[in-house]
């Protein structure tokens, strides 16, 4: 390259012989290099061509990274100005003949060709030797680079790290090192989940039958202050509903009744606290620094196939296809696997940074693009009361025996294209380094039924329900009847019962009163009600002043429904029926839920029914009760009062007998493999798969008597 100058000397004196030489100016830049606490130090580069009579340093690192901006106390999340990490920007100019003119300090991001911020040196910025950046006139820099549409908060953030720090020089001579650069990070070190405040949740009228997202999360709080680490945890959903009618047991009123209950699921606050690695390699909270660094929000379906053959073929439904892969509830049977209209981690707008206002969730959450659509985005507040967090609303489906595991990932890295590497269409967990996620346990969804109140007749009921094996039965449904009796049981007092079923009584006229045992109902015994046999009652007419072929005729006519002993039999377990109902009816629990009812028997006369599914009172929806009327013994070889109960109750959550019970044919809800449903007259076992699915929330009109039938591959 030619180098062309103009130049003045003086003439060598005519008696000397030295000659005056004309000699080249010649700077460049020795290095640059940004000095953190603790002694951290980046390492320094320039081109291979580069060269200066003073070499630059070897030492430093290209991972050296601070955190800009205040901090914040990690113990109170309060802002603490006293913290504060800040570095310097140190550089060395070989320039011993003053011929820099020009030089400036950008700053870059990854990929970009323009810099982000800018400084131009000036006056002694320029001399000869080593510096130290000013700013403020402090050596000290907090990563403030100002106004920049990409950096909204004017601090460098961990959302475009790396950066690199390059230095330009220009001026009159040979420029033989015209740049240097070295490379800076910011970037989270570590996440920590933890549940947000009740009161970011939407604001809900009270509803007794359940549908309540505080009420759930109560009720996680109180399983665990933190979310799960590895395990599981129950997100239990009160869904205290009852059949109104015999009807609602054949149609598909429980799925469309507990889905006006809880939609697309219950909603929980999920918190995550974010932390940023200092230049002296600690982890601090240092809001500013994370910007809109997104952080991705995965989920996993961890569910495993049901215990009966009919539940594991329904949930093995398109296992292998949705996204992503599972056995939770299919959309296609009212679930969320494999839904685009349902996320698991629904949009939010957000709220502008600031104080936590009621019944609005803070952060802003979107899905995200494809491939990974059925995982969401999220971004962090930088400054306010949730500074240096983020996070989501999760809610899963609403479908029992469902389970959820969540990883929150920073997506840190996008291309040249700015797309992110980690929304890609690949099963969980994606690859990135363990500091840079944090995951939970499984979240497993459970209805739950409350049992409120157990009442016997008097204390001649010898006999009592073990609650604790009922339970068990509906566990395997997903289903937790909950006792909230405290294991107490109640007496109803002589003078109530007297005088309801005599009330009762009043209105089948004076002439049934007659089929009342004389004295006290209550004191007779723990039978429901005491009635005198056909004969009994032909001789209390009698006595009462009505002629033998009065009550002969009265007996005998077929439209009073006592001709026989057996029809006799029959409308006195009818009336008792009614009267027992009567005189337990005001013992029911005021809140929601079921009730027990017991007695020995429905009636002293001979009878064969073993428990009822008695329609409350007023219940609308919200309370049902059971009464026992029968002991032990009065059931067969394998049964018992507990698979009575069992079985009474399953009527009230909207199961009818199968088939072969001979009320109803092909209204398609039960499993054609299973002939010892609990729902059956046969000798039970166990609820069977469809029964099973059925409590759990799936959509009866999606499901197939035949087990087969309900898998898809």
């Amino acid at each position: 390259m030619t180098l062309n100058r103009t130049a003045y000397v003086a003439r060598t004196s005519h008696d000397q012989t030295h000659v005056n030489r004309l000699a080249v100016p010649e700077f460049g830049v020795v290095q640059v290099q940004m000095k953190g606490q603790g002694g951290s130090l980046s390492k320094c580069y320039r081109d291979a061509s580069s060269t200066t009579p003073e070499v630059p340093v070897t030492t430093g690192v290209d991972t050296f990274h601070f955190a800009p901006g205040p901090q914040h106390d990690a113990a109170t999340w309060a802002a603490d100005p006293a913290l504060k990490d800040e570095v310097q920007i140190t550089y060395k100019l070989h320039n011993p003949q003053f011929a820099i003119k020009k030089a400036e300090i950008q700053l870059f991001t990854r990929f970009a060709e323009d810099p982000v911020w800018t400084r131009e040196l000036e006056d002694d910025e320029l001399l000869h030797g080593e510096h130290t950046l000013q700013f403020d006139n402090q050596d000290n820099w907090d990563g403030k680079i100002g106004a920049h549409a990409d950096f909204p908060g004017e601090f460098l953030t961990a959302e475009h790290s790396p950066y690199k720090l390059k230095i330009t020089i220009s001026g009159e001579g040979l420029n033989t090192a015209p740049t240097a650069w070295t490379y800076v990070q910011v970037y989270v070190s570590k996440l920590e989940l933890e549940y947000g405040p009740k009161t970011v949740l939407p604001v809900q009228p009270a509803n007794r039958e359940g549908g309540i997202h505080a009420e759930t999360y109560d009720e996680l709080i109180a399983q665990g202050a933190a979310p799960p680490v590895g395990g599981s945890v129950k997100v239990y959903l009160k869904s205290d509903i009852f059949k109104n009618t015999g009807a609602d047991m054949f149609a598909n009123a429980l799925y469309t009744r507990y889905e006006s209950l809880w939609g697309d699921g219950p909603q929980i606050p999920l918190f995550c606290k974010v932390w940023v690695k200092s230049s002296a390699d600690t982890d601090v909270v240092a809001p500013k620094a994370l910007g809109r660094v997104k952080f991705l929000w995965d989920w996993e379906s961890t569910s495993v196939a049901g215990a009966t053959d009919f539940t594991a073929k329904a949930q093995d439904y398109l296992v292998n296809k949705t996204k992503p892969k599972g056995r939770n509830c299919h959309e296609a049977r009212g679930g969320k696997r494999g839904s685009k209209t349902q996320p698991v981690f629904p949009p939010q707008a957000g709220t502008a940074p600031g104080a936590l206002a009621n019944g609005s969730f803070p952060f802003e959450v979107a899905a995200v693009d494809k491939p990974r659509t059925w995982a969401a985005y999220s971004y962090a507040w930088d400054e306010g009361a949730a500074a240096a967090k983020t996070g989501v609303i999760f809610q899963p489906s609403r479908m029992a025996g469902d389970k959820y595991k969540l990883t929150v990932y920073v997506a840190y890295e996008v291309d040249r294209k700015k797309k992110h590497k980690l929304n890609v269409d690949a099963d969980a967990p994606l690859p990135v380094p363990a500091v840079l996620k944090a995951e939970t346990g499984d979240y497993e969804i459970w209805r739950r039924v409350h049992v409120r109140k157990y009442v016997k007749k008097n204390g001649s009921v010898a006999e009592t329900i073990n609650l604790a094996t009922v339970v068990t039965f509906y566990e395997r449904a997903f289903l937790q009847l909950k006792d909230e009796t405290g294991g107490v049981i109640t007496h109803v007092t002589q003078a109530d019962w007297d005088s309801r079923v005599s009330a009762a009584m009043g209105a089948y006229g004076a002439t049934s009163a007659h089929m009342l045992l004389p004295g006290s109902q209550h004191g007779l015994g723990g039978n429901g009600v005491h009635m005198r046999d056909r004969a009994g009652f032909h001789a209390a007419l009698v006595a009462a002043g009505h002629t033998v072929p009065v009550v002969d005729n009265f007996l005998n006519d077929p439209a009073n429904g006592m001709h026989t002993v057996g029809h006799y039999n029959a409308r006195g377990k009818s009336i008792a029926m009614t009267v027992t109902g009567a005189a337990f009816s005001p013992e029911t629990h005021a809140d929601s839920g079921c009730n027990i009812y017991h007695v020995d028997k429905i009636v002293s006369l001979p009878n064969t029914l073993l428990g009822w599914a008695y329609d409350v009172p007023g219940g609308n929806g919200d309370r049902c009760g059971f009464l026992l009327c029968a002991t032990n013994a009065d059931h067969g070889a394998g049964d018992n009062i507990e698979n009575t109960a069992t079985h009474e109750f399953g009527h009230h959550f909207f199961l009818p007998h199968p088939p072969d019970a001979g009320e109803k044919k092909n209204y398609k809800a039960h499993d054609t493999s299973n002939t010892t449903c609990i729902m059956s007259y046969n000798v039970p076992t166990e609820f069977c798969g469809f029964c099973q699915l059925r409590m759990r929330g799936w959509s009866k009109d999606a499901l197939k008597p035949k087990p087969s039938a309900n898998r898809k591959t």
